[in-house]
């Protein structure tokens, strides 16, 4: 599923997005809303693996209060989040800044992390993983099709 430079992919109890453009208001609000619809369908709890491009810039004050609202709406529903973030060590660093200030705020250090590269946040998303969660190798697969998606659109 792709909505204006965001990819969705579900498959059993993860959900992955890939940010390819910024972290608008309108993206953000699709995001959650199909974050929540899919947590409903969840009882014990969903993973998330965000990527986010180099491309992206970091979201406005009017998104990133959404984006503290939405969470509140997913919380105890989520069992593990990881963003990664792509490019240099500034975009990075951005990234790194945004979640951390989410994270201490909302105080959810063991449920949400930045992972250093694709491999280390699909090895930390598997480390909820439940019967229910595809194997890394499936993981890795679905963020290329992903992307491709993206590209296509």
């Amino acid at each position: 599923m792709v909505f204006d430079g965001v990819g969705a992919l579900v498959r059993g109890d993860l959900l992955i997005l890939v940010y390819e453009a910024d972290a608008s208001l309108e993206r953000t609000i699709w995001s959650f809303k199909l974050g929540e619809q899919f947590c409903d369908r969840w009882p014990k709890g969903i993973l998330s693996l965000l990527l986010i491009s180099a491309n992206s810039r970091a979201p406005d004050q009017a998104t990133r209060a959404e984006m503290d609202v939405a969470y509140k709406r997913v919380e105890g529903r989520v069992r593990r989040s990881v963003t990664v973030p792509s490019g240099g060590p500034l975009q990075r660093s951005v990234v790194r800044l945004v979640m951390g200030a989410h994270i201490m705020l909302h105080q959810k250090g063991s449920v949400h992390a930045v992972a250093s590269s694709l491999e280390d946040g699909i090895r930390r998303v598997w480390e909820a993983a439940s019967e229910s969660t595809p194997g890394q190798a499936q993981i890795a697969l679905d963020v290329q099709e992903l992307r491709a998606a993206l590209r296509a659109a």
